[in-house]
């Protein structure tokens, strides 16, 4: 069980977690401290679910860099190249691992999503391998409803109190507050909040609180 959350401004994106591990019902925590967000090259890889499917999305298939002429594209040129290219790497290294399914002849990952950003960035990946850019902020998990209500609540006095520019330069932060909130009221959420920031250079730093 996971909760996984993906905040982004035109300034940097940033993808989140925290660290528990529970067995296949639930039941019980695992006595591990579990790293969720990944990097690759440019990229940032977190995924919830089938533990396989992320282990071999995160750390065997090997991600691409994304070509120059795309570094400065909008989300949305940078989507379809993602959906042409990425994609069926994807897929295809999930094929090789034996770790996809296949219901009524449409490829799937196995009760799995992924959160996926580069160059200040942030997509989701969902079972069905559709590609989603993502604006302000994402959740996924056991605890991303908590973390998603967090977050909107956070934001919203943010900017009745303040400025947009609060959350353009540090939503990071309001990731983490969301991250916490899941923490305290999700059974299957806990440990500690991990993650990394996606500039838009294609640069990438360790969160820290």
């Amino acid at each position: 069980m996971t909760t996984l959350v993906a905040t982004v401004s035109d300034k940097y994106a940033c993808i989140l977690s925290e660290s528990q591990v529970s067995d296949d019902i639930g039941g019980i925590r695992m006595p591990t401290d579990s790293i969720k967000v990944v990097r690759q090259g440019s990229w940032l890889i977190s995924g919830c679910g089938w533990v396989r499917a992320s282990d071999v999305v995160q750390h065997i298939t090997k991600w691409p860099s994304v070509p120059p002429k795309l570094v400065k594209a909008s989300a949305q040129e940078l989507t379809e190249w993602i959906i042409k290219r990425v994609v069926p790497i994807v897929r295809l290294s999930l094929e090789n691992e034996k770790s996809i399914d296949f219901d009524k002849g449409m490829a799937q990952m196995v009760e799995s999503e992924f959160l996926i950003a580069t160059h200040g960035k942030v997509f989701s990946l969902d079972e069905g391998f559709g590609v989603t850019p993502i604006n302000n902020f994402y959740v996924s998990g056991s605890g991303g409803k908590i973390a998603l209500g967090a977050i909107h609540a956070l934001r919203q006095q943010s900017i009745e109190t303040s400025s947009i520019d609060v959350w353009d330069n540090h939503h990071d932060m309001f990731g983490a507050k969301g991250i916490e909130s899941a923490m305290k009221f999700d059974l299957y959420s806990s440990g500690t909040i991990r993650g990394y920031k996606s500039y838009p250079n294609g640069n990438i730093k360790p969160f820290t609180l």
